[in-house]
């Protein structure tokens, strides 16, 4: 399927699944199959439906029904958060046990958080019983972040404010769940972006470790550089392009540098540059898991753009592949390797690499939206035919045959985990 058609059909999806916000009750299932076995476990929003499974059960469970948007899995599988809302817009946050019981509504109308210009943003669980998340503004065309953060607890049923419109961004928590980054776009050539760190035990500490120049998109979304923690979780890293990078990269001019950041916690004023980079607009650095490498995209005559690999610096740059302007995509990195994966050419060919491999396909079949939950453990979905008639959830270890999780209508949006008991 071209991409641009994947996503456009994506999208109807999304809006058709939302319209119904009449509740049913879920349909009558077996009790979840208890286990203290590591486990996957899947969840996916499906005509307005979610649905849950589990390592060892024959088929998806309906476990709430009308208007969900989006599932957000806790870490320990047993409670799923979710977005709620008429044609796809997040209007409400509601929680629901992973065996089907205790519905409630975490936010929206009637909660303390409750405000009628406000939606959902980002929805993040920091523990079994804990999730951070912020609000958007309702706006035309698009709504927009208000840079807030907020705290719910499962256990005391409790929604904190912590930091006001503003104060906040774009949520990243650290490999320990002990600190948050936040990160605020800035408006270009209005006012700057902020990357600022909290300690999540005490949000009332914080420190700001790097403002930049609010860079340009040519869109109403304000852009947010791209962050990585070294190992030892002393420092950030960051990427910060020149504020008119897009729009050089656009006219065919030589794009100005973009500067890399070392950014330590404990002493902000220590901040330094460690390169820069000839990078595209859109294909910023993404750094491995432990700050040693990056990956990146330029951008040459003809409209082609080069995956380009390097040590975290960005020295000794390597070039991994290349393709036209809408043939191959920013790659991802999997979870504790030095390997990655990216689509190259139609919808759904993903390839994987690394430092010690070439490229090679992911998998003989089509892919799409291609998570890896742990280092070799894959769930995506694809057709079910040639011709696209359905699609079905699968998952996979590497190397091994497919295990599907259940037949799908059409793209889904999904989450999954893979949960260790402790």
């Amino acid at each position: 399927m071209p991409v641009k058609r994947y996503a456009l059909y994506l999208w109807m999806m999304l809006c058709l699944s939302a319209c119904n916000l009449a509740q049913t009750e879920p349909t009558p299932v077996p009790a979840m199959l208890i286990t203290n076995a590591p486990h996957l476990v899947a969840a996916w929003a499906e005509g307005g439906n979610l649905y849950v499974w589990q390592t060892g059960e024959a088929f998806g469970r309906r476990v709430a029904s009308g208007g969900v948007i989006q599932p957000f899995i806790a870490p320990d599988g047993r409670h799923i958060a979710f977005t709620r809302g008429p044609a796809g817009a997040p209007d409400s946050l509601w929680l629901v046990s992973t065996d089907g019981t205790l519905e409630q509504q975490l936010v929206g109308e009637g909660t303390p958080t409750s405000y009628r210009e406000s939606q959902m943003g980002q929805v993040v669980w920091s523990d079994a019983t804990t999730l951070y998340f912020n609000t958007l503004k309702r706006a035309v065309p698009a709504s927009s972040p208000k840079h807030d953060l907020y705290r719910a607890s499962i256990i005391t049923r409790t929604i904190s404010l912590l930091l006001g419109p503003g104060e906040g961004g774009r949520i990243s928590l650290s490999p320990k769940r002990d600190k948050i980054v936040l990160v605020s776009a800035g408006d270009y050539g209005i006012h700057n972006g902020r990357i600022r760190v909290i300690d999540a035990l005490s949000p009332e500490t914080h420190a700001d470790l790097l403002y930049f120049t609010g860079a340009a998109t040519g869109s109403h979304s304000g852009f947010y550089p791209p962050i990585a923690w070294v190992e030892d979780e002393s420092a950030l890293l960051a990427a910060i392009p020149d504020q008119d990078l897009l729009y050089s990269e656009d006219k065919g001019a030589t794009v100005p540098p973009t500067t890399l950041w070392h950014l330590p916690i404990a002493a902000p004023g220590e901040r330094k540059s460690i390169g820069t980079l000839p990078v595209s607009f859109f294909g910023m650095p993404r750094w491995s898991d432990d700050g040693t490498q990056m990956l990146y995209l330029t951008r040459t005559a003809g409209d082609v753009f080069h995956l380009m690999r390097a040590d975290a610096t960005g020295a000794n740059p390597v070039e991994v592949d290349s393709g036209t302007v809408g043939e191959i995509e920013m790659p991802t990195w999997i979870p504790d390797t030095t390997q990655f994966f990216y689509t190259k050419g139609t919808a759904g060919h993903v390839l994987m690499a690394g430092r010690d491999n070439a490229p090679q396909p992911l998998s003989e079949t089509v892919m799409l939206s291609p998570r890896f939950v742990t280092a070799d453990r894959i769930v995506s979905f694809a057709p079910r035919t040639a011709d696209e008639t359905g699609y079905e959830l699968k998952t996979w270890f590497l190397g091994q045959p497919a295990q599907t999780i259940s037949p799908l209508s059409g793209p889904v949006v999904f989450d999954a985990v893979w949960v260790v008991p402790s």
